[in-house]
């Protein structure tokens, strides 16, 4: 596989969802997207929203300046420092950590040092504003006073720069040749540069009287001279000024200039950032994603996301990685169903309503195609396209005409619900894969087409193909309900898990560029990896996704032009190769994490294009580096005793005994997994093992005499983990816990044995009866413990309702008196005074619950949730049991229910949570509806055995699902037919409901109005 990724880029292929390779004939065109960012506030911890100024000290913690006070953010939230901590004022001009480590912060009345827990003024400074900080080559710190320029010299007290005659210092910049700095004498500006000896002066006629605000220097020598107004570029070795002309927008505020490490010049403005990189300009404003336009300051942290303070602090999501598109960008629907790149070069996205194409300035609808539903695209040798659409039909059209040129629907032949996807191969033949008539073709070299239905091996005449793509092989490979089909010298091949697949039902494949292959299911399972054996048998490979993607819904495979494999899920895409990959979700950048079917596309310069149900992504290869470094662990609170304080102790410190509780408040310091991040903590001298925690505090109470190590460690999300926090103390003994002490204790013992074991067995006679009589309480208290602890075991925490393991320990016994029943009702040996034997298994899940974590905080969500536990047993009898399934879910079983009365119960639920104002614990309310599955136990009611009561579970979660898709607040039920039995239905049910709900052994039972069409696929 190593050698795959160096030969990919030579081989050129443009693996289209579904179609051949195509020849990039022109530069790949880029259309203008935005970025997506999140905001930093209150909820954050973030107490002011006017940034002044950022900065990264090498621990990786982040600093904002703001008018009121500084805060500094761990990736969890913002803690503030104020005058009550050590400032001079609250009002900070600016932030910077010398060479040395130590953390210098500049405030509207002096100087301040970072202490470790808190601030000190500096000494021997003046107590005025702080124009500039800068550090010099040699680590040392130069600030700026509006009385003069001082440096520090690391021992004693700062030293004035002398010589300096520039009034009113405004801004600094130190490299080799010495410290430049700028200022004003009344009207009069000065630039000069000192070398340790002496001031030399530059001339600034050419600045029009413009303030200096910003100095920064470059590696070719020039310096960056930024005003107000305008931004200069200065030759030190000419003392020539020459004015930039981007027509950079103005600054109201300080003219901050920032250099980074790849050598972009960030210029803030009052209307968005602006970026000079190898000559060119770039812009980042509203019009690409920017909350707000005005820019105070901007960084780019170690992780590469860019940080930007202005009216709100904001930061870049996914380190530049990830561009978005949206209707906002001129996509005719949020939705993108496929994505493929012409032979011209020009860039086409299907969505549902209509096709774009991309330009320069974005996305344009293309007129012809308005208001179709497309979802598969492919390019003829002539230049024209063949278009599925949604309800299934398929046009033909040209690029340049102002019509579709045909459209072939049900008089051609076509008679599908839906075309999935489509292949043209070198043959001229067009291949679709259908929803409900397997496969069709149609020979594009005779008008108008006629499409016929293709012979599958172990084929049906109304299955599902939801995966179609033609590999560079010219094999085309055919996801079906009854296996994977493959189609190689004009024959067709049947797969089945008898030749190796891990499931029948084949979702999508992809032939990747060494000619192996892999398979994605219809279930969440492990995807496959083959390659073709002797004749034509599979032979598996190991296993591309790991476990990262055993748990995962596929819907996306694709193969970059480095050979990495793409696979989208319905929580984001994964790329990577080798069995390590890396996750990309929205907190990375990505526009939403429900990838569209088989939307894919890799340019072969390294872009990758991916669809989603809210827009077009696409992944910037360049900007990619590898996986981010695991996150580094720091100590942020360290103490011992009932109340440990606020700092950090002294590591290796010896503790008094009365003082052996340890404390401790950790941070791993990344902000790309904020709300994901995991720690591992574990106490040499105690423990083996590390044990896994999540919110970063660390409590140890009454450690015994002895040397510890406390070590702590965290990862991003299921990433690697980092490098460890280590903190060693030692717990002193007590008094009586000293060698002397337990020497004399031992002799007093022993004098005391013999009077004691007399004195023992006496009293043991006397109270041989009380001591049966306190057995027989203490059995009975035990006993009454034991049915509590074991109630609790079966308790959800939160809501107080019963949980999965209670539905364990009881079900059997409720399946085994309702299928006695049955069968006595079978036998006529009971009389039926009434059809209440049932056992009804009713799936609930919160519609949107997710939004309210998102938007008020799992706080909400969890009084959301308590609610919804009340309305459901208010809902039910007291002979029924409401379960919390998991997150949002619960079960109901509803014992002694009646078939034909079923719906009655889930309308009750369905209408009580409709109806009820969540209370979210501030004074707030909110509405919220839910989506309900169900099925009855026994399935069958002239056969009891056939099905297990989780097969039960699994076809009303299988409804539940499907009452989601089909438009949420709403229920589904299955039943089965008139005189079904058994052996029609097949086994587990569940995994093919939604062929069955096409035929008569299955009734459907929905509060979904008439005529609306249930999403059995998704």
């Amino acid at each position: 596989m190593r050698l795959l990724r160096l030969l990919v880029p030579f081989l050129c292929l443009a693996l289209s969802a579904g179609g051949t390779p195509t020849i990039q004939a022109k530069p790949e065109a880029i259309p203008p997207g935005h970025a997506l960012f999140r905001a930093y506030g209150e909820e954050a911890g973030l107490g002011n929203l006017v940034p002044l100024c950022l900065d990264q000290d090498r621990a990786g913690f982040l600093w904002v300046g703001t008018e009121d006070g500084l805060y500094r953010y761990d990736g969890r939230r913002f803690v503030g420092f104020n005058t009550s901590d050590g400032l001079p004022s609250g009002y900070i001009t600016d932030i910077v950590e010398d060479g040395h480590g130590v953390h210098w912060v500049g405030t509207f009345n002096g100087l301040a040092r970072w202490t470790g827990s808190g601030f000190a003024a500096v000494p021997g400074l003046p107590a005025q504003t702080v124009a500039d900080l800068a550090v010099g080559m040699d680590g040392r710190l130069v600030a700026a006073f509006p009385s003069g320029i001082f440096i520090n010299p690391q021992e004693g007290a700062f030293e004035a720069v002398s010589g300096w005659k520039g009034g009113d210092p405004t801004a600094l910049f130190v490299e080799s040749s010495g410290i430049w700095a700028a200022g004003q004498v009344g009207g009069t500006l000065y630039l000069g540069c000192f070398d340790g000896k002496s001031w030399k002066s530059f001339p600034t006629d050419a600045l029009k009287g413009h303030r200096i605000g910003g100095i920064q220097g470059d590696a070719n020598g020039h310096l960056w001279i930024r005003t107000q107004n305008g931004l200069w570029s200065l030759d030190p070795k000419t003392s020539r000024l020459s004015e930039n002309d981007s027509n950079l927008p103005v600054t109201g505020s300080r003219a901050r200039l920032r250099m980074q490490p790849d050598g972009a010049l960030l210029v803030p403005t009052d209307e968005g950032l602006w970026i000079l990189k190898d000559g060119k300009w770039s812009s980042l404003g509203s019009e690409n994603g920017l909350p707000s336009p005005l820019v105070r300051d901007a960084m780019e942290d170690r992780e590469g996301s860019l940080w930007i303070g202005g009216l709100g602090l904001y930061r870049r999501l996914g380190a530049g990685l990830w561009s978005a598109y949206t209707k906002d960008d001129g996509l005719p629907d949020p939705a993108v169903w496929t994505i493929f790149r012409s032979r011209e070069g020009i860039l086409y996205a299907g969505t549902g309503k209509g096709l774009a194409e991309a330009g320069k300035d974005g996305w344009k609808a293309v007129s012809p195609l308005k208001g179709f539903a497309l979802r598969s695209v492919v390019e003829a040798a002539d230049g024209s396209f063949y278009l599925s659409t949604s309800p299934a039909s398929i046009l033909h059209w040209k690029p340049g005409q102002k019509a579709v040129d045909a459209s072939y629907g049900v008089a051609s032949g076509i008679t599908a619900k839906r075309i999935f996807r489509l292949v043209l191969d070198g043959n001229g033949v067009l291949w679709a894969a259908t929803e409900g008539q397997g496969i069709l073709r149609a020979d594009t070299s005779s008008h108008p087409l006629r499409f016929t239905q293709e012979d599958i091996p172990l084929g049906s005449k109304d299955e599902t193909f939801t995966g179609l793509v033609q590999g560079a092989s010219g094999r085309i490979y055919a996801c079906g309900v009854n296996g994977l089909a493959v189609l190689q010298h004009g024959q067709w091949r049947r797969y089945t898990r008898q030749d190796g697949l891990k499931l029948d039902h084949a979702a999508f494949a992809l032939e990747l560029a060494d000619g192996t292959f892999v398979v994605a299911y219809f279930e969440s399972t492990e995807l496959s990896h083959f390659k073709f054996g002797q004749g034509g048998a599979l032979e598996p490979l190991p296993d591309l996704g790991g476990s990262k993607i055993r748990k995962e819904k596929v819907y996306m495979l694709g193969q970059d032009a480095r050979g990495e494999l793409w696979i989208g899920t319905g929580r984001g895409v994964f790329m990577g190769n080798d069995g390590t990959f890396q996750h990309f979700g929205t907190s990375d950048g990505l526009v939403n994490e429900d990838i569209s079917n088989m939307a894919f596309w890799s340019d072969p310069g390294g872009n990758v294009w991916v669809g989603t149900s809210s827009g077009l992504a696409r992944f910037d290869n360049s900007a990619y580096t590898g996986p981010h470094a695991p996150p580094p662990t720091v100590f942020l609170k360290v103490g011992f005793g009932a109340k440990p304080g606020s700092g950090i102790a002294e590591s290796g410190t010896s503790v008094p005994h009365k003082n052996a509780t340890l404390q401790a408040e950790v941070a791993g310091l990344t902000f790309l997994a904020e709300g994901n991040l995991h720690f591992q903590v574990r106490m040499d001298g105690l423990e083996d093992a590390w044990h896994e925690t999540d919110s970063g505090e660390v409590r140890y109470p009454a450690l015994s005499p002895g040397d510890y190590v406390l070590r702590v460690r965290s990862r991003a999300g299921d990433g690697p983990w980092g490098a460890e926090a280590v903190f060693p103390f030692t717990v002193l003994p007590s008094w009586w816990q000293s060698w002397w002490f337990r020497t004399l204790a031992v002799l007093a013992l022993g004098g005391c044995v013999v009077g004691i074991i007399r004195w023992r067995v006496s009293a043991l006679r006397r109270h041989n009866l009380e001591l049966a009589a306190l057995v027989h309480e203490r059995t009975e208290a035990l006993e009454s413990a034991n049915e509590a602890l074991k109630n609790q075991s079966l308790t959800d925490s939160l809501t107080g309702l019963k949980n999965r393991r209670y539905l364990g320990a009881t079900m059997p016994e409720d399946v085994a008196q309702v299928r006695r029943i049955h069968r006595e009702l079978n036998a006529n040996r009971l009389q039926r005074s009434h059809e209440n034997v049932d056992l009804a298994l009713v799936m609930v899940d919160l519609d949107h619950f997710k939004e309210v974590n998102d938007v008020h905080g799992h706080g909400a969500g969890d009084q959301v949730l308590k609610q919804v536990s009340e309305i459901l047993q208010s809902a039910t009898r007291d002979t029924d049991t409401v379960v919390r399934w998991g997150g949002e879910e619960f079960l109901i079983v509803a014992r002694n229910a009646a078939r034909k009365d079923a719906m009655v119960l889930v309308e009750r639920i369905r209408a009580r949570v409709e109806a009820h104002a969540f209370d979210l614990g501030d004074g707030s309310t909110i509405k919220r509806t839910c989506s309900i599955g169900f099925a009855l136990m026994p399935f069958l009611c002239a056969e009891p055995e056939f099905m297990s009561w989780e097969e039960v579970v699994d076809v009303a979660d299988h409804c539940l699902y499907v009452a989601k898709r089909s438009g949420r607040n709403g229920w589904v039920g299955v039943l089965p037919g008139m005189n079904v039995v058994s052996d029609q239905l097949g086994k587990h049910v569940g995994s093919h409901l939604p062929d069955l709900v096409k035929t008569p052994l299955v009734e459907v039972i929905s509060s979904f109005s008439e005529g609306t069409k249930l999403d059995w696929w998704g």
